[in-house]
């Protein structure tokens, strides 16, 4: 098998007189050949052009370049199956032998010459099929969910190897007995059977009609033809030694082997010569076997059938093997190997992030942090956890996780702690403040969901949170003893709030990520929250909220994205929800807009700015996948004690229905650093009559 300028066809090398012919000369792809028995014709896998196939032509300097291929276009390559091909060396003759609606390779022709071994994927899963090339007919004798591929057989051990996908990797497995064991069948049956089973009825007559083909036992299907098996195609017929034809035989002659009994005498003399490093065997030679007590000589030269055991113990294993217990060790792995066993879960680490996640910094010393995740083999338990120590535990954040996904509805509950040092205008319960405050939070508490899936796309889910909030704030400034005119801050009030909050949605999630993000259908959730309050300190409130996102493909790489967002919170302590920023409205600063009840509405145009830029000093490097956006946001907030910090008075809203909407518009490039996604946002506030100075947003993540 070579390939020459793009095609792939079958040779025939004579080694002793040096010379080559080419069997095949087409633009099909022939690959896995092997010989027929009678060594007149090869069987092989053909598959159809994949390729568009290209035309040589000649430059001025006479060198043969490709022309006419559109490098570009997808259809340069296309989707084939491969079919079961035989070619005649004397005539050169080709013909179709199996063609299933799946992928045909590796095939073997079995002693007599009628009967096939090959793998298909007719299924959807490669497995091993076994057929009649005088009917046509076939059917499949493995049933794997991980795939067989290359399989061999041995003529005199009546055994086939192969190897499969097993435990992640592949692994080399042998079929002992494979005459009986192939005759079970997992096909629903091809219409040939039926049809030369007919035929055959037919020609018999009423009273002598042919054995039934049961879908299980399917040994009479390759002799239908014959109602007693003729002994020069039978099944079971033995070359004279194990070493005249090993699993990787190759003949390389005309003549035709037919056997009468193991270990006789045959029909022909000529010289075969054999794959696998054995040669100058020749028929009618007389090879009666050893005697049972003495060693002999295995397929490979130099070594005896008693140097490979019969089961491989694994060479990692943590056992302590003792030379005499290895015979013990191969009878109980006889026992255990294709038995079913209860499953027992076994938690193996997934991902361990930031290597050994130590850090230093000057205002808290040494820490360590990471993110480590666990799983079993089967993926129904997962198990995360994160942490950032430092100081103490008090002042350190860490979140534990368990997630039970084995059956349709999934669980999970988990506690954390968070510590965090803020000066910011609301708290991580949806407090407000009328300004920036200096703070400290620690947040320590659990959470629980139940997710009910009711499509690929949508699921139910019922979510709870509780936990104590301890705020310190720092805003009293005092005169500083030790340096006349300058203050310092001191603690101020301290205080707790409790949450406990359930919240029911339904989310729908049938988006297609990019590089960057979504870009093509759709995203939304509905949610509905109330929170149970039990003292004074805990929160009490009722929160609805709405989340709707939509991506249009419009054409190459470009596509419009729109998202609305809209929530009410009431009660004792209700919720403010926050404009402006790089996330929200990208012409306006950090939280400009806070209220109870919110809208927002942001429409991009998003579309391929730069694929590549190419720098040659220092050296040759370059920056490639830029994306750009053009944007316009509008959004408004309205309720109970809502707030707009003041910004350019020449902006003035837009009133819909008593609720005066702010909008901006702007542009944008976006592009990927190693595994972050760098955003990069310049907007421009305006009230479609005048427009006010730009604001530049930068942030770390995806687009919405």
């Amino acid at each position: 098998m070579g390939t020459d300028k793009g095609k792939t066809d079958l040779y025939l090398y004579d080694m002793e007189r040096g010379m080559m012919r080419r069997i095949t000369d087409d633009i099909e792809d022939e690959e896995n050949p092997r010989w027929f028995p009678d060594g007149d014709r090869i069987v092989y896998t053909r598959y159809a052009p994949t390729v568009t196939q290209p035309e040589f032509q000649s430059d001025s300097s006479g060198v043969e370049k490709i022309s006419d291929i559109d490098f570009q276009s997808m259809n340069n390559v296309l989707p084939v199956d491969g079919d079961i091909w035989g070619v005649d060396l004397v005539t050169g003759e080709k013909e179709l032998l199996i063609g299933t609606p799946g992928n045909d390779s590796d095939p073997i022709i079995l002693p007599g010459g009628n009967e096939i071994i090959f793998a298909s994927s007719e299924s959807g899963i490669t497995n091993l099929y076994r057929g009649s090339l005088e009917v046509g007919s076939y059917y499949r004798f493995t049933d794997v969910l991980g795939g067989i591929f290359s399989p061999d057989y041995s003529t005199a051990k009546d055994r086939l190897v192969f190897s499969a996908f097993n435990s992640a990797g592949y692994d080399l497995f042998v079929m002992e007995g494979f005459k009986e064991k192939s005759k079970v069948s997992y096909s629903t049956g091809s219409p040939l059977i039926t049809e030369e089973h007919e035929r055959i009825s037919q020609e018999l007559g009423a009273e002598e009609k042919p054995p039934e083909v049961e879908s299980g036992e399917v040994a009479a299907l390759l002799t239908l033809k014959e109602v007693s098996l003729d002994s020069s195609l039978a099944f079971d017929s033995t070359l004279t030694t194990d070493s005249t034809l090993a699993a990787d035989s190759m003949l390389t002659t005309d003549s035709t082997l037919t056997f009468d009994s193991p270990y006789g005498e045959t029909e022909e003399t000529s010289e075969v010569e054999v794959g696998g490093g054995v040669s100058g065997v020749r028929r009618g030679d007389v090879l009666s076997p050893p005697p049972p007590d003495e060693p002999r000589e295995g397929k490979w030269p130099g070594y005896r059938e008693y140097d490979v055991p019969e089961i491989v113990v694994e060479e990692d294993s943590k056992e302590d093997i003792h030379p005499d217990s290895l015979l013990v060790i191969r009878e109980r792995m006889k026992k255990e190997v294709g038995t079913v066993q209860p499953y027992r879960i076994k938690f193996s680490p997934d991902y361990i992030g930031n290597g050994m996640g130590l850090f230093f910094s000057t205002g808290f010393g040494f820490g360590l942090m990471n993110q480590i995740a666990f799983s079993d083999l089967l993926g129904d338990h997962h198990v995360f956890l994160s942490f950032n120590i430092y100081r103490s535990l008090e002042d350190s954040d860490f979140m534990l996780s368990y997630y039970y996904l084995k059956k349709r509805i999934d669980y999970a509950f988990g506690i954390f702690q968070f510590k965090n040092y803020l000066n910011s205008r609301v708290s991580s319960v949806g407090e407000t403040f009328l300004d920036y405050r200096f703070f400290t939070e620690r947040n320590y508490g659990l959470f629980g969901l139940v997710s009910f899936p009711l499509s690929m796309f949508s699921r139910f889910d019922l979510e709870f949170q509780g936990f104590m909030s301890e705020r310190e704030f720092f805003d009293q400034l005092v005169p500083d003893p030790l340096r006349p005119g300058m203050y310092i801050i001191e603690r101020g009030e301290r205080s707790e709030r409790r949450l406990f909050q359930p919240t029911f949605s339904f989310v729908h999630d049938s988006a297609y990520f990019g590089s960057f993000g979504p870009v093509i259908g759709s995203r939304w959730m509905v949610s509905l929250s109330r929170t149970i309050s039990f003292a004074g300190s805990d929160i009490s409130r009722t929160t609805a909220f709405f989340d709707f996102r939509k991506y249009m493909p419009l054409f190459y790489r470009n596509c419009l994205a729109f998202r609305a967002i809209g929530a009410v919170s009431k009660g004792d302590d209700q919720r403010f929800f926050f404009l402006g920023g790089p996330m929200t409205m990208r012409g306006y600063d950090y939280l400009q807009f806070s209220g109870p009840r919110m809208l927002l509405f942001n429409l991009e145009y998003r579309y391929p700015l730069i694929d590549a830029i190419i720098f040659g000093w220092p050296g040759r490097w370059g920056i490639s996948n830029i994306g750009g956006t053009f944007f316009l946001d509008t959004g408004t907030v309205w309720g109970e004690d809502f707030y707009i910090e003041p910004f350019d008075d020449r902006i003035k809203p837009r009133t819909i229905n008593d609720l005066r909407f702010y909008s901006d518009f702007g542009l944008g490039f976006y592009m990927r650093f190693g595994f972050l996604i760098l955003n990069f946002q310049l907007g421009w506030p305006t009230d479609f009559s005048r427009t006010g100075k730009p604001i530049f947003h930068f942030f770390l993540g995806p687009t919405f």
